[in-house]
């Protein structure tokens, strides 16, 4: 998207291509295949483009890919298009300012981890991150009365693209975080 900087340039992303048993034999940058002609055996492949780290976890670690299957006849030219996708999960937290409240809350933050992978997010922390998708687990860690105590939302199924907020409210009447 235009309004979208971080997006990376078409010319960062990797173009690799897979025969039909999944073996890749062919990777480089798209800013030197522009514009040429790869010269292949007759048969189906798999054309992918990807920029970024498909396990990265962090803050600047957006992953980006696109895949397309295709068929190469004899003495054929074929041309081929793709758009890329967001293909790991983009998470924001939101804490509801209760929980800066210094009689309740001494000190808090959130964790969202995914088969061993984790993301933190300290209070001040208004960016979004970036995990791999799958079951993301959402962890809330607070002090209270200086004792740490975890809060662990059940795990949920997130896709490539999907992008969810976990809002944080804290109660305090009953002092219960949901």
């Amino acid at each position: 998207s235009d309004t979208d900087m971080s997006v990376p340039d078409k010319e960062d992303f990797w173009i690799e291509i897979f025969n039909y048993r999944k073996v890749k034999f062919f990777k480089e940058k798209y800013a030197d295949v522009e514009g040429r002609t790869i010269g292949m055996n007759i048969g189906d492949f798999t054309l992918v483009a990807r920029h970024g780290d498909s396990l990265g976890v962090g803050f600047d670690k957006p992953f980006y890919k696109a895949e397309k299957e295709f068929t190469v006849g004899p003495q054929e030219v074929t041309d081929l298009n793709l758009t890329a996708t967001l293909a790991n999960v983009k998470v924001a937290v939101k804490f509801d300012e209760n929980l800066g409240n210094k009689l309740s809350y001494d000190e808090y933050w959130a964790v969202v981890r995914n088969n061993g992978k984790k993301l933190r997010f300290n209070p001040n922390e208004t960016r979004a991150g970036y995990i791999p998708a799958g079951e993301l687990e959402f962890v809330l860690v607070v002090k209270i009365n200086g004792e740490y105590k975890q809060y662990v939302h059940p795990a949920a199924a997130y896709a490539p693209n999907d992008f969810v907020t976990f809002d944080v409210k804290a109660g305090l009447l009953d002092g219960s975080i949901a």
